[in-house]
């Protein structure tokens, strides 16, 4: 009975005013929303078919030149990919009399360098090496030798003028198969008379994919050709006829670079569209239908014309039948707003009918107020997860990009108090971890920082300081604290000493570990943060190491350091990680002993030698880090520090400095570079075997070698132990020798053969031998007499 008489209520109100008002508000609100609809269709029809056709035409206009630069775009990178791997040493003139079979090492490492060339673009199918004087191909798949009518083929491309070109139907082998289309780079490229060539046969399959690229279906064409016609990609047997009669037109217009036009063929006009790829003299011609093009458009307005149409009869049929429906769920949602109805809600729990959308939309209402209410429960729970990102972000200095005012807004949306706030910073560091009477060991760092955080702060609410602590992770703990201006600084600071003292207590007793406490100036600036932690980090470096625990105040830290002078071998330091990164072992001794020398005539304590000493090993670190060298001992160990504090006197530091820093790195450098020096060596020994009679200074063939005359000096001293000079040395004085027995020359003349003036011959020759060239030649000349 309750349910009836509030249906009936509804009703009654409804037929007083409410209803027929909403009616017909309901009917004038549909027939102004479908007459716009029935305007745009027909304005969309008439006017929008047009001007849609004209922008679906520049859109295929502007994909044809954007396919052109594309084509063009894959030629310069293969340009550029090329010109960079003809000067790689591997692909040098020593080429042209190279033994294949016997370096086979070197013939695999140059055939998997051609794997490598041949994968660097998509374009690309596969990469060879062509070499004129072995007459010969080089592959990934081997050599193959050339003859006959190939040989002439590859021999005509070197005779060209041009560095970088393509060429066409190049041979494959001697069945018959050819490449359509190669790209030829000369080695080198601007000689005039070079040795080989880069041949890289272009995959057809990718051109025809990027060629395809516009084409609609089967009706249209596409399709590259060279200047003069010839064809690159051949049309499909569909598009035959059109595609010649488009390469016709196309060739008539040969003084534009790219056009487009209308062309009609078969009773159907086709959209064309040309762009000449000009790196490869190329034209790249694609043709659609119109209809195809608009027919998306058509189509379209015809049925925004229609769902006009149709929507103004509905709106006027429906608009009668179906406002006494939506007003009872309307009214049920104007209640929910209200407040709610509780004997509404008790009908419609009562009814067994499906919810429809209004009714939907209240349930979802409800449920969304409850999901509402358990993120602002989730979210306060995590807010102090929130807070601690935030701050270590802060302090670490990741949020430098923020201003100021930004830095202040976060700060108060997470539950900081800032305005006329004035911060300071107090650095915890912990140590000890190696001593007898340590509660944990190496891998506790990350549980020991976290249990000193939560002391930190429980200390800090025991003492009713605005105080929060930040995790480092590392056995260090920072702790930003804040404090109203009207605090005078110097009480704070006391304040912030004797929470020191108290919080050292603490954490000895707990975690029975060294702690040292940095307490920082005081900032009204929230960006300079920062800067606090890192003047604290410093001075941190500078604790006393025969002190157990012990607080520094920073201010006074600073101006007693600033007062001290005291003195650091800095430039020592500077010398010694300079030589260390060129690799140069005996420099890197000598600078070592000459760094430690300094140290020990500066300190005058053992602590601060020590002192001195950590911190060039935290020099060297940041070095190794810097060039990516992390498979030092100083990464993989991580008790050296601790290892190097127990090392009894300075003659002991010495020998570990030398030992477990220095010579892992220098070992570990000089593998490295042995194997490029033994290849750049045999380079310039090949050079200078056809040369060695001429005048070759070394920065000549340094120039030649694209390297530095430093580097090939201390290679040559790497690979074979002596000199650049000495080599060459060695080398005339071998062939000197040689000519003296084999040949009848003359003195002078064998001195000219070996590039040297006759007196200085005589003067190198006795000090190689002990001799003159002629009391050698008689004293072997007379030696196999004897023997005869």
């Amino acid at each position: 009975m309750p349910g009836r008489y509030l249906r009936w209520q509804d009703r009654k109100r409804e037929k007083n005013g409410k209803g027929r008002y909403f009616r017909r508000s309901l009917a004038l609100l549909l027939l102004i929303a479908s007459v716009p609809s029935l305007f745009i269709a027909i304005s969309n029809y008439w006017i929008g078919v047009r001007q849609i056709e004209r922008q679906a035409i520049r859109s295929h206009q502007l994909r044809t030149e954007q396919v052109s630069e594309m084509l063009a775009k894959q030629f310069d990178q293969i340009g550029t990919v090329m010109s960079r791997w003809s000067t790689n040493p591997l692909f040098g003139v020593y080429l042209d009399r190279f033994s294949f079979l016997d370096n086979i090492n070197q013939s695999n490492e140059l055939m998997q360098s051609l794997l490598v060339v041949g994968g660097s673009n998509l374009f690309i199918q596969d990469a060879r090496l062509y070499l004129s004087r072995q007459q010969s191909l080089v592959s990934t798949d081997g050599i193959v030798p050339l003859s006959g009518d190939r040989l002439s083929s590859y021999n005509r491309l070197l005779e060209r003028s041009e560095g970088l070109f393509l060429a066409y139907d190049l041979p494959l082998n001697d069945k018959g198969a050819s490449a359509p289309v190669s790209m030829i780079f000369k080695l080198p490229w601007y000689s005039a008379k070079p040795f080989g060539a880069f041949v890289l046969n272009l995959s057809s399959q990718e051109i025809e994919s990027a060629v395809r690229y516009l084409q609609n279906g089967d009706r249209g064409a596409a399709f590259l050709m060279q200047n003069g016609g010839e064809w690159i990609t051949k049309p499909g047997t569909g598009e035959a006829e059109l595609s010649e009669s488009l390469r016709r037109v196309v060739l008539e217009k040969k003084e534009a670079k790219q056009g487009y036009f209308r062309f009609d063929w078969q009773k159907e006009t086709y959209q064309v569209s040309y762009s000449r790829v000009t790196s490869a003299e190329w034209i790249y011609v694609t043709a659609s239908p119109l209809s195809e093009l608009t027919a998306p458009v058509l189509l379209t307005s015809r049925w925004l014309a229609a769902a006009g149409l149709v929507g103004i009869i509905a709106s006027l049929i429906l608009s009668w039948f179906a406002t006494e429906r939506l007003y009872r769920p309307i009214g049920r949602l104007v209640r929910l707003f209200g407040g709610g109805n509780p004997g509404g809600q008790e009908e419609l729990e009562q009814k067994q009918e499906p919810l429809h959308e209004i009714e939907y939309l209240e349930r979802q209402w409800t449920r969304l107020g409850l999901e509402s209410r358990t993120l602002r429960d989730k979210l306060a729970k995590a807010e102090p997860s929130l807070r601690q990102g935030f701050l270590l972000q802060l302090v670490q200095g990741h949020l430098y990009a923020l201003g100021e005012g930004e830095l202040r807004e976060r700060m108060e949306h997470l539950g900081w108090a800032v305005q006329d706030s004035r911060f300071s910073l107090l650095l915890i560091q912990l140590s000890g971890l190696s001593t007898e009477q340590a509660r944990f060991q190496e891998s506790d760092r990350q549980l020991v920082s976290f249990a000193a955080a939560n002391i930190a702060g429980e200390l800090a609410e025991r003492h009713r300081l605005r105080a929060d602590p930040v995790n480092f992770h590392n056995l260090s703990v920072g702790l930003l604290h804040s404090v109203s201006r009207s605090v005078r600084p110097e009480q704070a600071k006391q304040e912030l000493l004797a929470f020191s003292q108290a919080l050292i207590e603490t954490l000895a007793n707990v975690l029975r570990m060294h702690v040292t406490i940095i307490v920082g100036s005081s900032t009204d600036r929230i960006g300079t943060i920062p800067e606090l932690l890192e003047r604290a980090r410093k001075a941190v470096s500078y604790r006393d190491l025969q002190e157990v625990h012990q607080v520094i105040d920073l201010d006074e830290f600073e101006s007693a350091a600033s007062s001290s002078a005291v003195r650091y071998p800095s430039e020592e330091e500077s010398e010694l990680l300079h030589v260390m990164r060129l690799g140069l072992p005996e420099e890197s001794e000598e600078r070592l002993r000459q760094f430690l020398d300094s140290a020990e005539r500066i300190s005058d304590k053992d602590a601060a030698f020590r002192h001195t000493c950590l911190q060039l090993v935290g020099s060297v670190r940041r070095m190794l880090i810097e060039i990516g060298f992390t498979q030092h001992p100083l990464f993989t160990d991580g008790h050296l520090f601790e290892e190097m504090l127990g090392l009894p006197d300075a003659r002991k530091i010495r020998g570990w400095l030398r030992e477990r820093i220095v010579k892992p790195y220098l070992d570990e450098f000089g593998k490295a570079q042995n194997i490029g020096a033994r290849r750049l060596v045999e380079q310039a020994t090949e050079w200078i075997g056809e040369r060695y009679m001429e005048d070759l200074p070394l920065e000549a063939c340094a120039e030649r070698l694209h390297t530095s005359p430093y580097t090939l000096s201390r290679s040559f001293k790497q690979a074979i132990g002596v000199t650049y000079v000495e080599y060459i040395l060695q080398l005339r004085m071998a062939k000197a020798k040689e000519l003296l027995l084999t040949t009848t020359l003359r003195i002078n003349e064998v001195a000219e053969s070996v590039g040297y003036q006759h007196s200085y011959f005589n003067k190198l020759f006795k000090a190689e031998t002990g001799m003159t060239p002629t009391q050698y030649r008689e004293s072997r000349n007379q030696g196999k007499a004897n023997e005869s």
